[in-house]
């Protein structure tokens, strides 16, 4: 367990340094240094990403592959929303209460990460946060399936949306929609309907796209937990009703009142829901993860997800990507994407939720430990941009020799870039 301090390299470096820079991306000369600082986002176009694949990539190669992505996505908030003092220090700086930063490799994914740094918690903007938190939601989600299924009930999945334009405001349109369905969900009829249908409990996401066409199209699923004695019937057809009542409520315009009717509820209920679900991204792809992740998967055509805006952002293939992300972060950050129903996590046996930014910042002290950088060492890594702190995640992982004369090599381009003395 190698501590990585400032200082001269390793003996045996020589070697290491040799093995590093034949490495996919690991040159070490004074421009392949450079290269790997954060980018400023007007220079971003044209460039072929560090982390595209020019092979077909093993499960291994591609988690590395998105780390490298988040990461440069990462970057990319940071300078979209450089005000957000949280987003503008997530896994950059330390922690006021951490004396060194940790490498520690995931029990669960096997890749490495940095703990000890802070963290924005901004699951539903943050690439690096969003993707812990939603793995962890996901976790949890299935967790609750498998005990309901286990007592023999049903899983489905509610779809509600409304009407949309270009026009309209996205902070307006997620006022309406989740209002809508909170008095939905304290209307008569709707309790009624749901325990004739034998709905029990429900976990409620919040999923945003965007289109050029529409505008910004904010919906909900609902996961819903029947019991065992779920009838269909007419189900959709009154739950549609319900929900364009709830909808004019709350004055949202609509051009055809009948097309709501006709769209504005789905729901798949059952095995028929299930293997839908599982053949959308191949059978990694379920109910859990159309909950949790939703935010994250790639829209269809002209339908962009956050990240997929972010993405048009670094390669600036949308020029009005970055105007849209803002909008979208202005009106989403602070809300409550996923909310589990009063008493389901007690009545399923489940641990006390946690919060977002609980678990960004929280560190499994079963995952192996790697490596230890000390204050000023990890400056020298910090000012070596995103792709040498993603590039030392990758040589921990492979070889500590490697990783220790990578940091010697950052702690002494850091060094002569202050003009404090020279590289070794």
């Amino acid at each position: 367990m190698p501590n990585f301090s400032t200082g001269s390299p390793p003996q045996g470096g020589a070697e290491a340094a040799r093995r590093a820079a034949l490495a996919p991306g690991g040159g070490w000369g004074r421009g392949a240094l450079d290269d790997s600082r954060e980018t400023p986002l007007g220079t971003m176009a044209g460039k072929r990403a560090a982390f595209e694949p020019e092979f077909v990539a093993t499960v291994e190669e591609t988690g590395k592959l998105a780390r490298a992505e988040r990461y440069e996505l990462q970057a990319v908030l940071r300078g979209l929303l450089f005000e957000n003092r949280r987003i503008r220090g997530c896994l950059l700086y330390r922690r006021d209460t951490a004396s060194s930063v940790d490498i520690r490799r995931s029990s669960l994914s096997g890749l490495g990460y940095y703990s000890g740094l802070q963290t924005c918690g901004r699951g539903a903007l943050c690439p690096c946060c969003g993707s812990k938190i939603a793995e962890h939601n996901r976790r949890e989600i299935q967790a609750a399936l498998d005990v309901w299924r286990g007592k023999g009930g049903v899983a489905g999945l509610l779809t509600f949306t409304m009407p949309h334009y270009r026009s309209q405001r996205l902070s307006d349109n997620l006022s309406a929609i989740l209002a809508a369905y909170r008095e939905l969900d304290r209307n008569r009829p709707y309790r009624r309907l749901c325990k004739a249908v034998g709905l029990q409990h429900t976990i409620r996401a919040l999923e945003v796209t965007w289109g050029r066409l529409n505008g910004f199209h904010p919906h909900l699923h609902i996961l819903g937990f029947f019991s065992d004695r779920f009838v269909a019937d007419d189900f959709a057809g009154e739950l549609a009703q319900l929900w364009l009542a709830n909808l004019e409520r709350q004055g949202v315009a609509m051009k055809d009142r009948d097309a709501v009717l006709a769209r504005g509820v789905r729901v798949d209920v059952g095995v028929k829901v299930g293997a839908q679900y599982l053949s959308k991204v191949g059978r990694s792809w379920g109910l859990a993860e159309e909950v949790a992740k939703a935010n994250r998967k790639r829209g269809r055509v002209d339908n962009y997800s956050p990240v997929d805006l972010l993405r048009h952002v670094r390669d600036s293939t949308l020029p009005e990507a970055g105007a849209v992300f803002r909008e979208y972060a202005a009106a989403a950050d602070g809300r409550h994407f996923l909310r589990w129903s009063a008493h389901m996590r007690r009545d399923l046996g489940l641990l006390p939720e946690k919060s977002d930014e609980e678990v960004a910042a929280g560190v499994d002290q079963l995952d192996p430990f790697l490596a230890r950088l000390d204050a000023p060492t990890w400056r020298a890594v910090r000012f070596g941009g995103q792709r040498a702190r993603v590039r030392l995640l990758e040589l921990a992982e492979q070889d500590e020799d490697s990783a220790l004369a990578y940091v010697a090599h950052l702690v002494g381009r850091y060094a002569e870039s202050a003009g404090v003395g020279g590289a070794s």
